[in-house]
C-alpha cells in the first residue's frame, strides 16, 4: 500500500476502505485447514459442502469465520460504527478476502494492465493523467491484496525460503493423503516428483511475476520489489540447472 501510494495517493483517501484492506490482510486465512480448495471439494468436506457452488471454498470460509468473530461483544471493534459504516466495512472485508482466490488472479491482472495500456491516439502523459480516474479504488485494493497474498517471492531469499518450507510441508501432507486414498495428486503435492526449484520458477513465471508486473505498470515505485522477484527467480533457475 505504501509503495502504490507514492505514485497514486487517490485510492487511499477513503480511510474506511484502507482499514478494511488492512483487516482483510490480517484475517484472509482465518481457520485455514492446510489443504487446497480442490481437495476439500473432492473429499466433500463440510467447508465445501456448505456452499451452493464449490467456488472460492476456502476464501468464503475465511471471510465467514473472521466476520462471525465480530458477533462476540468482546471482539466487536466496530461497536462505535453506524449501521451503514458497519455494513460497508464488513462487505469490503468479505470482498477483499474473496479476492485472494488465485483462480481469478490472472484474469483480473490482465484486465488491470489492459486499462493501464495507452490507447491508440492517446498520448501517454494524457493516459497517465486520466488513468487514476478510470480505475476504481476497489480495483487497486484487489490487486494489492492479491499481490500481498502470494508475495513470498518478493521477500529476501532467507525469508522466502522459510515460507517455501512451510508451504511445501502442507502440500506434501495433502499429497500423502491423496496417495493413500488413490486420488489424483494436486499440483505440487507429490513429494516423490516435485522439484522445488522448478516449482518456484513456475510459481513466479505464471502467477507472481505477471501479477506484480501489472501492478508495477500502475505504480512504478514497486520497482525494488519487482527487481527482487526477478533476482529470486534467477536464483532458482540456477538451482534447477545445477540439479
Amino acid at each position: 500500500m505504501r509503495f502504490v501510494q507514492i505514485d497514486h495517493p487517490e485510492p487511499f483517501t477513503d480511510t474506511l476502505m484502507v482499514a478494511a484492506l488492512l483487516i482483510s490482510a490480517l484475517v484472509h486465512d482465518t481457520d485455514h485447514p492446510g489443504v487446497m480448495n480442490g481437495f476439500l471439494t473432492a473429499i466433500e468436506h463440510p467447508i465445501a459442502k456448505r456452499l451452493e457452488q464449490p467456488v472460492a471454498v476456502l476464501e468464503n470460509h475465511h471471510a465467514g469465520v473472521a466476520l462471525a468473530l465480530l458477533k462476540r461483544p468482546e471482539l466487536d471493534f466496530l461497536a462505535g460504527f453506524t449501521d451503514a459504516e458497519r455494513d460497508q466495512f464488513t462487505s469490503l472485508v468479505e470482498e477483499n478476502v474473496l479476492n485472494t482466490d488465485v483462480t481469478t488472479t490472472m484474469p483480473k491482472a490482465k484486465d488491470f494492465e489492459k486499462k493501464r495500456r495507452p490507447s491508440a491516439g492517446v498520448l501517454d502523459f494524457e493516459r497517465r493523467a486520466s488513468f487514476s480516474h478510470e480505475l476504481e479504488a476497489k480495483e487497486v485494493m484487489c490487486m494489492i491484496i492479491k499481490a500481498a497474498d502470494i508475495s513470498n517471492p518478493s521477500r529476501r531469499l532467507d525469508v522466502y525460503n522459510k515460507w517455501i518450507d512451510g508451504v511445501m510441508t502442507e502440500f506434501f501432507v495433502q499429497g500423502d493423503y491423496e496417495r493413500a486414498k488413490g486420488m489424483a495428486f494436486s499440483m505440487n503435492c507429490d513429494r516423490e516428483s516435485v522439484v522445488l526449484a522448478k516449482a518456484q520458477i513456475g510459481f513466479i513465471s505464471f502467477l507472481v511475476g505477471p501479477l506484480f508486473k501489472a501492478l508495477h505498470t500502475y505504480a512504478p515505485s514497486l520497482q525494488p520489489i519487482v527487481d527482487r522477484i526477478a533476482a529470486n527467480k534467477e536464483h532458482f533457475e540456477k538451482l534447477a540447472e545445477q540439479a
